[in-house]
């Protein structure tokens, strides 16, 4: 057995952002693995492991993300840290150097164990569609409502003008009424 001084772990992104829009799918840790381009510094006996909860946690936040895309909802953009540890493989295939003297599979160890590095997801937010609402919707925009100010009061304007001339007309009538009873009257 022998030691390589530091255990490693290296990302070329720590950042990562999906769009709910190209269809987003499930990660596991190989696929974030993957996709983070995460990687251990070549010590054999070493392997990379996901924290579970938090990528259940980012598997969660997809499924609402894509949940809204369905439902054409507005969906706020999330993130989500996940934990990737470098752990030493199992006691399978460790061999004792004090009982096996040398003998055996040579295993390449750190002085440092338990080492991480952390990775950050981010799901982008999902837009509320720009379908024309139905009308009278609260939050509707003032554009539907100031045609119709002016076409009410248009209409009350015009009822009010129709009904005084039918005022006037009718004492006009009255008038003509009674001026053509006293004439009959005289004759």
């Amino acid at each position: 057995m022998f030691h390589v001084g530091d255990l490693a772990i290296s990302s070329k992104q720590t950042l990562v952002e999906l769009d709910p829009a190209s269809g987003l799918q499930q990660l596991s840790a190989d696929d974030l693995l993957t996709l983070t381009g995460t990687q251990l510094n070549g010590i054999a006996d070493y392997r990379l492991v996901v924290d579970s909860d938090q990528l259940q946690a980012l598997n969660d936040q997809i499924d609402r993300a894509m949940q809204a895309v369905g439902k054409r909802k507005a969906f706020e953009a999330v993130s989500q840290n996940i934990t990737i540890s470098a752990v030493r493989n199992g006691a399978d295939g460790v061999i004792d150097a004090n009982s096996s003297r040398g003998a055996g599979i040579q295993l390449r160890t750190s002085d440092h164990d338990g080492i991480s590095a952390q990775v950050t997801v981010t799901i982008k937010a999902v837009a509320e569609p720009d379908e024309p609402e139905e009308p009278g919707k609260p939050g509707d925009s003032e554009k539907p409502e100031k045609p119709e100010m002016p076409r009410s009061g248009s209409a009350v304007q015009a009822l009010a003008i129709i009904s005084l001339l039918l005022v006037i007309a009718s004492a006009i009538c009255v008038y003509a009424t009674a001026h053509l009873r006293s004439s009959y009257l005289h004759n």
